[in-house]
């Protein structure tokens, strides 16, 4: 019974040593100034559409630079090598998706078009809920 709990303890030492780990990669830096920007742009009253597009211009291309880094977990999430490698596609993938929602609400902020505002970010939180569902150990 104490091998048990042992190996127990050991798991979860290490599904916590992970979560703390992926706050520390370079891509959680790049996804914590992207959610920033985010955030100013959706909460700063004194940002024109104008500076919101420079904003969200700025995110696009932090996303461009989140493509050099994988997430860690998904040495752990997939066992197979093969299935690692199609994570790893996908993942960029919807990276690829995420950029093209990024340019249209910038492109939708410059239009002053408030329909199409909406709907980038809807986009963007959809992609952004099926990208941390899928390929964050929580």
């Amino acid at each position: 019974m104490k091998i048990k709990q042992l190996l127990s303890l050991g798991i979860t030492c290490l599904s916590l040593i992970s979560i703390a780990h992926a706050d520390e990669t370079e891509l959680g830096k790049i996804m914590d100034e992207v959610n920033d920007i985010f955030k100013t742009v959706k909460k700063d009253a004194t940002l024109d559409n104008n500076g919101k597009a420079e904003l969200v211009r700025k995110a696009a291309s932090l996303y461009i630079d989140s493509v050099k880094h994988l997430p860690t977990d998904i040495q752990y999430l997939y066992k197979t090598d093969a299935d690692k490698e199609v994570a790893f596609a996908d993942y960029k993938a919807m990276i690829g998706t995420s950029y093209s929602h990024l340019c249209l609400l910038e492109v939708a902020y410059l239009k002053n078009d408030e329909a199409a505002i909406e709907q980038a970010w809807s986009a963007i939180k959809d992609s952004k809920k099926k990208g941390h569902k899928k390929y964050i150990d929580e």
